[in-house]
């Protein structure tokens, strides 16, 4: 039998029950759950009218968990990025000579194994990132948030009795009560522009701007900051009327559940003290009128009570949620995750923070209404990974273990994704060449000439256009020529064939419709084409190219089409595109790179990354074990503050943020040539979007940049003995000689 298990995962589970039926749906009330996903742990029983939890009781001898009962003894077990971190043995077993429950799939290798290797170790670090950042959307704005989603099945499983008795109805309900309309009426209030929420604001925490406002409200009053904090923490305040006054209007609000004409009132009622304020209100910008002055000030005390009153209320709800999941409420399992509600055990599980983070974001996309996002950081991933051989295992197995990581991109110095950070004791050698880096803009006769330029664009609509024009264009200025020359080249024509790179899977349709067009839409030209969509999406386009998913990209040297459009973030890793039977060898000798790739500055899991990574290099200073704890949550504190205040356009990022951004592009596009040189085989990298070629910040500038940093750092003699080809290519482009 054959089956497609990403297209068609019912069927999976299907086949699979073959083998392991479950005993309990001969026994089940109101009948057998679908197959995979069977409540095997949260099983309900009633006593008399009490309702508990309960395993099954069959599980002890289900075969549906006899791969954990073969891990327990056997000699080489094999474990997927994802269950290594956060997996659970969901059954006890015997390890050691001794039965342990409620083991982690982590725990289970170290005990195991003593040899573990971790096959894209940089991968791994990512997705550790990844578990230690999360975010939540509060409010709507074209989508119902996970919040209400929550609240509805609340009060379904309430009015339908299926809430335990023990549990605390009345609070856990004005919990999610104060996040759903709360969130809402805030999100509201900034779409229509009675509330600022500043722009540099890309992630806000409650007490962020509390400095800014001592200085402007208190200005050389000593101690300025602790008066602030008794204006919030409605603290007596001796001998300050004003602040009084400040304290009892912030006092009546902070004391309930606000709604949205509270929220006005609070402003009308900051407006009116600060009007009468004595003390001039400290203007950093001389040329901003008072009235200015006192709106921004008034907004900023605003967001502080009721970022503070949101923060409060999603750490106390956090703690019910699993019992929520418990009770078959699917939306409290979102929920918690989004608040890093459950994590498996690491090392040092809140970091260098010393406690877990809840910011605030506000996002708009396009232009839609903007919505109101939790953003939850915690945990240490590059500690955790670095650290995989020594601590963790002395934790969890009670040794040592050798834990050998594999990539060709695990030490790249910068990147806070990628950069992994341990020695390398082994590597294999690249050759010096094998890289062509070279630009290749395209321009618009119907601009003056000019690059068409993508990346920048914020908006889809005219972000999508930019793709198609280049795309159009690109095929009569370049693409033509190029393939029919690799064709006629004795060392590349067996290999004439292109991959061309874009942002997203829409933006790959765009390149595919406008270069078909540019070479005639016949049926011959629209065989040489094929691109990329999401497997849900595969025979739903009615564009008459090829569209492939994700899992066919390897065939593509088998086909007689000569040009590949992929995102970069799919086609960079995992994908070998080689000739069959020809001893590995790379099927693609070119790459063009249609946008230029810029990761979402504002990412709540770059800010993690960015945080751990300063963080784990730093040496904090101190004489005792607590000196230097205090010391290094403070560094990542400044570095977490950086980011955000530095998260702005990429042209105008502070040069140490921009140079991590870079270098992990700079490692996605090394990953990316790697697709061409299997077999050992050259590749030409060509730079075609207009940003590459920007006045200000252009790729040759910010190239030369990275080498000058990694050779005063003293890691470009490492770079170059890891990434010799890649680098030497680079070097050529941007004229750097050392």
């Amino acid at each position: 039998m054959k089956y497609d298990a990403e297209t068609d995962p019912p069927t999976r589970s299907h086949l699979n029950s073959l083998f392991h039926p479950c005993q309990l749906s001969a026994y089940a009330d109101p009948g057998p759950h679908e197959p995979g996903r069977e409540p095997c742990f949260q099983l309900h029983c009633r006593i008399g009218k009490k309702r508990e939890t309960v395993s099954c009781p069959f599980a002890a001898g289900c075969t549906k968990f006899d791969s954990f009962r073969r891990a327990a003894s056997a000699e080489i077990l094999v474990v997927n990025h994802a269950a290594f971190l956060v997996g659970k043995v969901p059954i006890p077993l015997t390890v050691d000579g001794q039965e342990v429950y409620k083991m982690t799939v982590m725990e289970l290798v170290f005990r195991r194994c003593g040899v573990v290797l971790v096959d894209e170790i940089d991968l791994l670090q990512s997705r550790a990132i990844g578990q230690s950042a999360r975010q939540l959307q509060l409010s709507g704005d074209r989508r119902v948030s996970p919040v209400h989603e929550l609240l509805d099945e609340f009060e379904h499983a309430r009015a339908d009795d299926k809430l335990p008795e023990e549990l605390r109805v009345d609070r856990l309900r004005r919990h999610l009560h104060v996040v759903g309309t709360l969130a809402p009426e805030l999100a509201d209030l900034i779409n229509r522009g009675d509330v600022t929420w500043s722009q540099r604001d890309k992630m806000r925490l409650p007490r962020s701007r509390d400095a800014w406002l001592a200085e402007r409200l208190f200005g050389d009053t000593s101690p300025k900051i602790d008066r602030l904090g008794s204006v919030f923490d409605r603290e007596p305040i001796a001998g300050d009327a004003d602040a009084e006054k400040l304290q009892a209007a912030v006092a009546q609000f902070s004391q309930r559940d606000l709604d949205e004409v509270d929220i006005l009132k609070l402003r009308y009622e900051l407006m009116s003290v600060l009007k009468a304020w004595p003390r001039p209100l400290h203007l950093r910008r001389s040329k901003v009128p008072k009235a200015t002055a006192e709106a921004e000030i008034a907004d900023a005390v605003i967001l502080r009570v009721v970022l503070s009153s949101l923060e409060r209320v999603l750490g106390g709800l956090r703690y019910q949620l699993t019992t929520l999941e418990q009770h078959e409420l699917e939306a409290a399992g979102r929920v918690r995750d989004a608040l890093l509600g459950y994590v498996p055990w690491t090392p040092s599980p809140f970091g260098p923070l010393g406690h877990r983070v809840i910011g605030f974001a506000f996002r708009r996309h396009g232009d839609g209404p903007g919505a109101l996002h939790a953003q939850v950081l915690r945990g240490d991933p590059h500690g955790l990974i670095a650290g995989l051989g020594d601590v963790a295992a002395l934790a969890l197995a009670g040794r040592q273990r050798v834990v050998l990581g594999l990539s060709a991109t695990a030490w790249f110095a910068g990147s806070p994704q990628s950069h992994v950070l341990c020695q390398v004791p082994l590597l294999q050698p690249d050759r010096l060449e094998g890289v062509t880096v070279q630009p290749v803009p395209v321009r618009d006769a119907d601009c003056d000439g000019k690059a068409v330029r993508v990346s920048g664009e914020a908006h889809l609509p005219q972000r999508l256009e930019r793709v198609t024009r280049l795309s159009f264009l690109m095929w009569e200025q370049f693409l033509r020529d190029h393939l029919s020359s690799l064709a006629m080249d004795g060392s590349t024509k067996e290999r004439a064939r292109v991959l061309l790179v874009t942002g997203s899977y829409r933006e790959a349709r765009s390149a595919a419709a406008a270069l078909s067009r540019a070479m005639g839409g016949s049926a011959d030209a629209n065989r040489r084409i094929w691109y990329v969509v999401c497997a849900s999406e595969v025979g739903r386009d009615p564009l008459d190219v090829r569209a492939i998913p994700p899992r066919e990209i390897k065939s593509f040297g088998a086909s007689e089409a000569d040009v590949l459009i992929a995102p970069l973030s799919v086609v960079a890793r995992g994908h070998n595109i080689v000739f069959p039977g020809a001893q590995g060898r790379s099927a693609i000798a070119s790459i063009f790179v249609l946008v230029r790739p810029v990761p979402p500055t504002d990412d709540v899991a770059r800010a993690i990354a960015h945080m751990s990574y300063e963080t784990n290099q730093a040496a904090p200073a101190g004489d005792t074990v607590t000196a230097r704890m205090h010391a290094e949550r403070r560094h990542a504190e400044k570095c977490l503050r950086e980011f955000f205040q530095g998260a702005v356009k990429f042209g105008d990022m502070p040069p140490k943020l921009r140079h991590a951004v870079l270098c992990d592009v700079l490692v996605e596009m090394a990953q990316l040539a790697g697709r061409c040189r299997r077999g050992g085989t050259d590749v030409r990298l060509y730079l075609v979007d207009g940003a590459f070629h920007d006045d200000h910040v252009g790729w040759k500038w910010l190239v030369q940049e990275a080498f000058q940093k990694w050779k005063k750092a003293g890691d470009l003699a490492g770079m170059e003995r890891l990434h010799r080809a890649f680098l030497h290519g680079m070097a050529v482009f941007a004229g750097w000689k050392d």
